[in-house]
């Protein structure tokens, strides 16, 4: 399977596997008897599965030709726009998540992927009750409580993770050769 072909200087954005804005009709179309490499090959399951580094514009081969997430996305997308934690933050997040890491129950890592988002949100377009002022340093709780209300803790999960994701150091697919 050929890596998705995603801009390094690319701005993440995630837009959540749950937004009505996603042709969801579609995306079910395609991935239909589809399995193993080349359902993990698809340009959705790429964007969501965090493979494009949440470049909506990232071209991935698939069945013969190239798409984006974009090609399956409406208007009126709720869109998280993502930064990389600074080191001091990926250090805090780093070793919450080791200490954490193991622990049982369905909240076991909520305190390091909220944090990770707390960190990570840059800016949400398309929710104008989840604006806030974009102040360095991390998000205010309210609008991480917003979230929480609007879409429940998975989307918090989701967020977290992303960011966290998006800090990592390149991987080996990911360089120049």
């Amino acid at each position: 399977m050929t890596p998705p072909q995603h801009a390094i200087d690319a701005s993440p954005i995630l837009v959540l596997s749950t937004d009505p804005a996603w042709d969801d009709d579609r995306i079910q179309s395609e991935l239909a008897g589809c399995e193993g490499e080349e359902k993990d090959a698809h340009p959705f399951v790429q964007y969501s599965n965090g493979h494009t580094r949440y470049d909506l514009t990232a071209r991935s081969t698939w069945k013969g030709g190239t798409g984006s997430a974009r090609d399956y996305l409406n208007e009126g997308a709720v869109m998280f726009h993502l930064r990389r934690h600074r080191p001091m933050h990926m250090a805090e997040v780093q070793d919450a998540f080791t200490r954490e890491f193991g622990r049982e129950g369905p909240t076991a890592l909520l305190s390091v992927w909220l944090k990770s988002a707390g960190y990570g949100i840059k800016e949400i377009t398309g929710a104008e009750d989840l604006a806030f002022d974009q102040k360095p340093g991390a998000v205010p709780e309210s609008i991480l409580l917003a979230i929480i209300d609007t879409y429940g803790l998975k989307a918090i999960t989701k967020i977290g993770s992303a960011a966290f994701a998006i800090s990592q150091p390149l991987r080996e697919s990911e360089k120049k050769v």
